[in-house]
C-alpha cells in the first residue's frame, strides 16, 4: 500500500488503474483471502497526487452527501 506524493507516482498508478483507495485495498484484500463476496460504491472526491489531500479536504463532505442521496433515492441502484 502506498500514499501517492508526486505527479510521477500518479502517472505510474495510472497505468495500472485508474483509482486508487487505501482504506479498501486492505479491506479487500482480507475479505478475497477470507473469499467473501464484496463490493464497494465510491465517490470521487479527489484526484490521484501531491495535492489531492487538499482536494480530498475540499471536495468530500459535498461529494459524500450527493452519494448519499443518489443511494436512497434508488439512481444509482435499488434494493428489493
Amino acid at each position: 500500500m502506498v500514499i501517492t506524493k508526486t505527479v510521477d507516482g500518479a502517472k505510474r498508478i495510472a497505468i495500472h488503474a485508474a483509482a486508487e483507495h487505501l482504506e479498501l485495498s486492505g479491506v479487500f484484500a482480507a475479505w478475497q483471502a477470507a473469499e467473501v463476496p464484496c463490493g464497494a460504491v465510491l465517490a470521487v472526491a479527489d484526484r490521484v497526487g501531491p495535492d489531492s489531500h487538499l482536494e480530498w479536504k475540499a471536495n468530500h463532505a459535498r461529494v459524500s452527501q450527493r452519494l448519499i442521496s443518489s443511494l436512497m433515492s434508488g439512481k444509482v441502484f435499488s434494493l428489493p
